[in-house]
């Protein structure tokens, strides 16, 4: 028998045999057929309103996303400038979360910041966060599949031809992501991984208008070339922003 210690803090082996974090969690494991059962305490309906469906945002909400992917836009552009052969992978990290604190006062990122051979990294301000990937090609070759995966972000209609109900049952969608095409974002963030591939991940508001691009970033081989070419001013934490 596990259990959750009162710090809410997940006790380690209880996440690594039932992969959950939520508080008052119980499981049992039949060690003879390998069968886990999880016992999940019954939560009050309120508990529906903080934790349950957050597809719809208020208009409050919105400006705290719209301002937490304003400064993280920045500062990814701040590291795409900065970045060089040489530089280790902690220092382009610190680079923008030094940015989101120190332009936009936003201390903390709500998950860990991805910097390696691409950069998955989002700013928090309020507990809203920004999900935002750069992916930066520097052979040839790495341009050619960054414009291939550039080009396959927005799918145009009339690629496929038939029956929707029939193409959502077949997940025909996952021959073109098969990470998924996107997920929700707000007070949380659903980070994909496991795929060592270019990744271009942008933010957007869907409502019944249209869709609002809330990412701002360089995307295209040519735009990313041309800004990394411009002279990089040195990032001062004190200096003002004209």
């Amino acid at each position: 028998m596990f259990w959750l210690i009162p710090s809410m803090l997940q006790e380690s082996f209880f996440h690594c045999a039932f992969g959950v974090t939520k508080p008052d969690c119980y499981g049992a494991i039949d060690v003879s057929s390998g069968k886990s059962i999880l016992f999940v305490p019954k939560l009050p309906e309120s508990y529906a309103t903080w934790m349950g469906d957050r597809l719809l945002k208020t208009d409050m909400e919105l400006e705290v996303l719209r301002y937490t992917n304003r400064i993280s836009n920045e500062a990814h552009k701040m590291v795409l400038k900065h970045v060089k052969p040489g530089l280790k992978e902690y220092e382009m990290e610190s680079l923008f979360q030094h940015y989101c604190y120190t332009r936009g006062g936003m201390r903390h990122t709500l998950y860990t910041c991805i910097c390696g051979t691409l950069f998955d990294m989002g700013g928090e301000c309020y507990c809203y966060t920004s999900d935002i990937t750069c992916s930066f090609p520097v052979t040839p070759d790495q341009s050619a599949i960054y414009e291939a995966v550039h080009k396959q972000t927005a799918i145009k209609p009339g690629i496929l031809n038939g029956s929707m109900e029939d193409m959502l049952k077949d997940h025909l969608g996952s021959d073109f992501m098969p990470h998924g095409l996107g997920h929700l974002l707000g007070i949380d963030v659903h980070n994909v991984g496991g795929y060592p591939e270019v990744r271009i991940e942008d933010d957007i508001v869907a409502t019944a208008d249209g869709i609002q691009l809330l990412t701002c970033v360089p995307r295209a081989v040519e735009e990313i070339e041309a800004y990394m070419a411009e002279s990089a001013k040195p990032f001062s934490p004190v200096a003002s922003e004209k």
